[in-house]
């Protein structure tokens, strides 16, 4: 398993399984939001919350939507 020498594909054997998600749960997850959820989202942050990588708070964001 730790050796730089791997001899076919190997994968541990788990005492248990693992939980999986159905169908409607992961394409509710990999959806895009709306244009109103992120709004919604937005508006919700306090205006003088930190600025992101952008160097842009929230409040410029609320005044510029």
């Amino acid at each position: 398993m730790f050796s730089a020498e791997r001899k076919g594909r190997w994968s541990p054997v788990l005492p248990f399984q693992l939980p999986q998600l159905d169908q409607v749960d992961n394409d509710l997850l990999r959806a895009l939001p709306s244009l109103e959820e992120v709004r919604s989202v937005v508006f919700t942050l306090s205006v003088e919350s930190a600025p992101g990588p952008d160097g842009l708070n929230a409040c410029f964001y609320q005044s510029h939507w």
